[in-house]
């Protein structure tokens, strides 16, 4: 898991003409609390580091569901160049549909300065859909950046994002999780990764 340390080009980057690219999300986005996730769970796989093929929480605890509309919520990462050691800082958009003061309660709570983390169902899924779900914020977690309520603007909508703390970003590009079974890595994201 070298980082500006050992690594070098090793491999092709290569076209796949049966999985061409697709932009978007599955409408809805799972978010932890980084606290609940159990960080001796976490398994990358051997030969790719931005691979995790086991993630699980501690037990109790869930996910919770962002429920989006089209496109509504997002995801993206970015390089940072640094002195040391290039970093990458990840983010996190969504909408509150639904403004309810449930809604809004849990959007100050996102807002609030804990650090999350997130799981998405990419509409890109590649070969055997074996790159579909992708992870943001793992190592050092996502805080809430913006947040921006209009009464007559986008349907009255509330807009936030969520994004890697400035100085804190994470070491690697957005992670992929897959068990190897598209079917499995579903039912686990459908059930927020419920751990008993």
């Amino acid at each position: 898991m070298a980082n500006n340390c050992e690594d070098e080009l090793a491999a092709d980057i290569e076209r796949n003409c049966d999985a061409n690219p697709i932009a978007g999300l599955e409408s809805d986005i799972v978010i932890f609390n980084k606290k609940d996730i159990d960080p001796a769970s976490i398994v990358y796989d051997a030969a790719n580091d931005l691979l995790v093929t086991t993630f699980s929480l501690f037990s109790g605890k869930v996910g919770y569901k962002l429920e989006g509309v089209k496109q509504s919520n997002f995801v993206g990462d970015e390089l940072v160049i640094k002195d040391y050691s290039n970093s990458y800082s990840h983010l996190l958009g969504g909408v509150i549909v639904n403004p309810s003061v449930a809604n809004r309660k849990t959007l100050s709570i996102l807002m609030g300065g804990d650090e999350f983390v997130a799981i998405v169902n990419k509409k890109w899924k590649g070969t055997d859909s074996l790159d579909a779900f992708a992870i943001f914020g793992l190592d050092s977690g996502l805080v809430g950046s913006t947040k921006t309520y209009k009464s007559n603007e986008s349907d009255g909508v509330e807009v936030f994002e969520l994004k890697s703390r400035e100085g804190y970003e994470e070491p690697k590009t957005y992670l992929t999780y897959s068990t190897g079974v598209y079917a499995t890595d579903l039912a686990e994201f459908d059930a927020k990764f419920i751990e008993a």
